[in-house]
């Protein structure tokens, strides 16, 4: 039974998430596809142009070594209405200490209820499907100038009621250069074995990143990184600017462009705002994905 069943979600899975995935650069040979979904309306505004720039608790995504540029407790959530009617959700906790700055998040995808058919596709019960990912990482500050972080992810994926689930690391380093607005980043993203899905196993989507960041002025900030998915054999370019009016109100924008088949092509534009009121700050970006529709991230964050 658990074999026939097997087969009858798994394309239906598939196609429900085809959308998805052509949002993310298809032809992958990597599978976890949500793990490459950016969290933070901020970073998103940016065009995700942010290794060197996280400093704040989406760095549990970003790069681990920005948590350690938090001197107060800080809590950020954001929601987005994803592709396909699915929703991706995002809650980071960042907590200074004695050893370094400790980070608590939870990402989600999780897709709307699908119709189950059979082998002969006569109508089934309904069943849904999730992605899930666990962070806990420390960032911690070596000099004025240098920061690491080092962050461990619990992955689970469930498709009515299977589910694989595995283990990643994070490893992330900043640098600040001394008497200048420079900034510089480095980070690897899902560095691990992979998830053994049922009867196969999915490789994670390894990622090697670095950035620069420009500050200027107080109010002018200008990103830029460069991703590589290494199994994908993708390299992403992204930058992003962001103009401050006033200390509390912040405009942005920003792109991402990837190569497919040798050649580039525009696949991600971001923009968006934020306002910033006392130790709160709301923030909201938009992203285009043609005919799959628009996605819009909202972004709540505190500090005390």
């Amino acid at each position: 039974m658990r074999g026939k069943l097997k087969w009858v979600w798994i394309p239906a899975f598939a196609g429900m998430t085809m959308g998805i995935a052509a949002s993310l650069w298809a032809e992958t040979q990597s599978g976890l596809s949500f793990l490459k979904i950016g969290v933070g309306a901020r970073p998103i505004g940016l065009g995700g142009a942010y290794t060197a720039m996280a400093h704040d608790a989406t760095a549990l995504y970003w790069n681990p070594a920005g948590l350690s540029s938090l001197s107060k407790k800080e809590i950020s959530a954001m929601h987005s209405e994803w592709l396909l009617g699915s929703n991706f959700d995002f809650l980071g906790i960042g907590y200074p200490s004695k050893i370094g700055t400790l980070g608590f998040g939870v990402s989600m995808l999780s897709q709307p209820q699908q119709e189950g058919r059979d082998a002969q596709g006569r109508k089934t019960s309904d069943f849904s499907a999730r992605d899930s990912a666990f962070s806990l990482a420390l960032g911690r500050r070596l000099s004025l100038e240098t920061r690491l972080g080092l962050g461990l992810k619990l992955i689970q994926s469930r498709i009515g009621a299977y589910q694989g689930q595995g283990f990643a690391l994070d490893l992330g380093a900043m640098r600040h250069l001394q008497a200048t607005p420079l900034s510089f980043g480095l980070a690897v993203q899902n560095l691990g074995p992979g998830i053994k899905f049922i009867e196969e196993r999915t490789k994670l989507p390894l990622t090697l990143s670095s950035g620069l960041g420009y500050h200027a002025f107080g109010s002018f900030v200008l990103a830029a990184d460069i991703k590589y998915r290494v199994y994908d054999k993708k390299t992403i370019w992204a930058m992003g600017t962001e103009y401050g009016l006033g200390g509390s109100f912040a405009l942005r924008a920003g792109y991402s462009l990837t190569e497919i088949g040798g050649r580039n092509s525009l696949s991600g534009l971001g923009a968006g705002f934020g306002l910033k009121i006392a130790q709160y700050r709301l923030d909201y970006s938009m992203t285009p994905f043609g005919e799959l529709g628009d996605t819009h991230r909202v972004s709540l964050g505190a500090r005390w």
